[in-house]
């Protein structure tokens, strides 16, 4: 039996990014697209789900590469710390997507005591990436994808879009109760589930 222990030091930098730090105002933004390593996933164990679509070579592959090689976004931490606006005070709210995109989102708003909406039609989907109820849950749910997951205000935002190719912005910050909900109907957002580390 064989036991490994790691240790990590560093030093803290300017940027604090907090899950309890978005604002109503704020927009939500990503670093990437969702989905890919739970299709990976898939692929890898013959998921008969996927059987009957023709999904194209390029997006197996990468799905496949994202599940087998999942890099975290430190070049989008340190764009992000380069293109603040001059004038912005350093407040970033923030988390990872290793969970699911859907569960980052909860917790964001959750720890800020805010609401939060999603625009439907800007999920974080890869290129060719079906459209269906099944991929859809993938992309809000299937975690692992390790992409930032952003609460920012709209100059630091758009700075940042600007900045991190394959970013976007998926909804806003709203003065609501805790709750992630569509824009465009107000329904709660419930598709699926993200992991849960204290779940009984």
């Amino acid at each position: 039996q064989r036991m490994l222990s790691v240790t990590a030091i560093g030093s803290l930098g300017p940027l604090r990014l907090l899950r309890s730090a978005a604002r109503p105002g704020d927009q939500i933004v990503v670093s990437g697209c969702h989905g890919l390593s739970r299709l990976g996933l898939g692929l890898l164990q013959n998921d008969p789900a996927l059987s009957s679509l023709n999904l194209s070579h390029d997006l197996c592959e990468k799905a496949i590469h994202r599940h087998r090689r999942p890099t975290p976004r430190l070049d989008a931490l340190q764009a992000l710390i380069r293109c603040k606006p001059d004038g912005l005070p350093w407040r970033a709210g923030g988390t990872d997507s290793s969970d699911g995109l859907l569960r980052a989102v909860e917790l964001l708003s959750a720890t800020s005591r805010c609401g939060i909406r999603l625009t439907r039609d800007r999920l974080p989907q890869a290129s060719s990436w079906p459209r269906t109820p099944l991929f859809d849950d993938w992309c809000l749910n299937g975690g692992e994808d390790f992409e930032l997951v952003l609460s920012l205000p709209k100059a630091w935002a758009e700075s940042w879009l600007a900045s991190v190719p394959g970013s976007c912005w998926i909804g806003d910050v709203v003065a609501d109760p805790p709750g992630v909900r569509w824009a465009d109907s107000h329904v709660p957002v419930t598709a699926g589930h993200g992991f849960n580390h204290f779940q009984p």
